[in-house]
């Protein structure tokens, strides 16, 4: 009786020793795996890494001098403003369709033409000369389209009206880079005592013309 209580008492001791074990183990289990998640839900440790660089050195930086005019820039054309041209001279033009000379030799005052009086007080024909200097072809009748006539500058002033009459010798079609033709241009024209005949102001502000050329025709100077 005393032997199996003993073997009794033996087998509780062992049983709870076992118990004790699996629960230890059980427990170390648990806080290992639990370390081990931590380590692995840990973010890296980036204090050892060094500071990121936002700034894109792909992107070039603007110099001071990008946003300025470029030097030689040759929208400004070739030939300076003529200003002071009297009859019998010769201006160099520059436009968006190529380089011409105009050269207005002289100036006649007629009261009408082919039957047909001016919207003004007269019509001044004048004798005109144009030569393509430039490397490309031109047409002739788009430079003296670019004249105008008027009795004060800055203002529109009197286009070309050549094309509308039979007997005037008008200025018209293409001329090859050195070669010339002469005709005349007619324009109607206020009674004064100066005139000028200069490049369309509007062409000129736009850049369709480069420069600026005013001939300026005293009254005397009119052929009657």
């Amino acid at each position: 009786m005393k032997r199996i209580l003993y073997l009794f008492v033996v087998a509780l001791l062992s049983l709870g020793i076992v118990t004790a074990c699996s629960s230890d183990k059980e427990s170390n289990n648990g806080t290992n795996d639990d370390a081990k998640n931590s380590e692995k839900q840990q973010p890296p440790d980036k204090s050892n890494n060094k500071e990121e660089d936002t700034t894109d050195e792909s992107v070039e930086k603007p110099t001071s001098g990008d946003n300025d005019e470029k030097k030689g820039d040759t929208s400004a054309g070739d030939f300076d403003d003529q200003k002071d041209l009297k009859l019998g001279d010769t201006a160099k033009i520059e436009d968006t369709l190529g380089k011409s000379e105009i050269t207005i030799s002289a100036i006649k005052e007629k009261p009408e033409i082919d039957g047909e009086s001016s919207l003004l007080d007269k019509f001044l024909v004048a004798e005109v000369t144009v030569k393509n200097i430039g490397e490309s072809p031109i047409k002739a009748e788009d430079v003296i389209d670019s004249l105008r006539l008027a009795e004060e500058l800055e203002t529109s002033g009197s286009p070309d009206d050549s094309e509308f009459f039979k007997s005037i010798d008008r200025i018209e079609g293409t001329l090859e880079p050195g070669k010339k033709i002469e005709g005349q241009a007619v324009f109607d024209a206020s009674e004064s005592d100066i005139h000028y005949i200069f490049m369309d102001i509007g062409l000129v502000a736009s850049g369709a013309v480069k420069n600026q050329a005013i001939w300026s025709i005293q009254s005397d100077e009119v052929e009657k």
